[in-house]
Parts: structure tokens; C-alpha cells; sequence
């Protein structure tokens, strides 16, 4: 832990092996660094991330505040009702989070062979990709209206 430097991070997350044969097994081995982690750094911020959304429950009982450990299957079923609910948002978040050269752009409007509009657009939205950044101290005290007001101005599209 001290190699990993949790005593000085501002966030620890806990995160399992999506590929575990024995989904309990995995879980609980979570929690116990969980609470390994919570003994030593007692302040230390902390995020568990759990594989099955029952064991979230026995993670509360264990000291775990619900706000700070969340199951990867709640997490897969409210990204699909969001898909649901707003068209295209699954599609937008999966091509922000994945670039495409464009040589590979070219060769795939040509395997569409497809004419529509929606086909160039789709093809110019892969140019864009998803990015991170700090904000100033210029921006502090800023509505996000504010501040997504300056981003456009710079052709910039804040997510928050």
C-alpha cells in the first residue's frame, strides 16, 4: 500500500477482475482489500467497484458507505437504459472513447457503399475524440453555463 501510495492519493479505487470464474469469490476478495485499505488509511478516499450487484449490500453492512461502492452490472444496466432513453448516446460515448486512423475511415464509407447523409456524418464524428483537462483558477466561481458558453466559443463540447 505504501509502495502504491494510497497514503497520499486523493482517490483509491478498488477495482476487480472482470474476468473472474467465481464472480462471489472475486467480490469478497474486493472487499477484504477494501477493508485492508479502509484499517490503514482510515481518511483515504476510496471507491469500490463490485461485480455483482447483490454484494453491494454486504459491502454496506461491512462499513462501506453506499455512495462509494457500486456494482459493474448496475452500472451496465443503467448505461443501456440510458442508450434507450437518449438515441445515440451509447454510439457517442464508445466512438469519443475510440479513435479511428483515417486511412480506416476512407476504407469504411467505402464498404457502406452507403449514400445517406447519416453516413458522412457518422464518418466526420470519428475524426473527434474524447479529451480530459484540468480547469484554470480563471473559471472557479463560473456557472456551467458560463463556462460552456466559453468552451463553444473555442469549438469546444463540455460533458460534465
Amino acid at each position: 500500500m505504501v509502495r502504491a501510495g494510497m497514503g497520499d492519493a486523493s482517490l483509491v479505487l478498488v477495482i476487480p477482475s472482470l474476468w473472474a470464474s467465481d464472480i462471489d469469490a472475486e467480490d469478497q476478495g474486493t472487499m477484504l482489500r477494501g477493508l485492508a485499505i479502509m484499517n490503514v488509511y482510515p481518511s483515504t478516499n476510496m471507491r469500490l467497484m463490485l461485480l455483482r450487484s447483490m454484494n453491494k449490500k454486504i459491502a454496506v453492512q461491512l462499513g462501506f458507505m453506499p455512495s462509494r461502492c457500486f456494482s459493474i452490472s448496475e452500472q451496465k444496466t443503467s448505461l443501456f437504459a440510458l442508450s434507450c432513453a437518449v438515441r445515440g448516446f451509447s454510439t457517442l460515448i464508445t466512438l469519443c472513447l475510440m479513435e479511428l486512423h483515417p486511412d480506416n475511415l476512407v476504407h469504411a464509407k467505402k464498404e457502406l457503399g452507403v449514400e445517406d447523409p447519416w453516413v458522412q456524418e457518422y464518418a466526420d464524428g470519428r475524426k473527434f475524440s474524447l479529451r480530459a483537462f484540468m480547469l484554470s483558477a480563471k473559471h472557479e466561481g463560473s456557472t456551467f453555463a458560463q463556462f460552456a458558453g466559453q468552451c463553444i466559443e473555442r469549438n469546444i463540447l463540455p460533458l460534465a
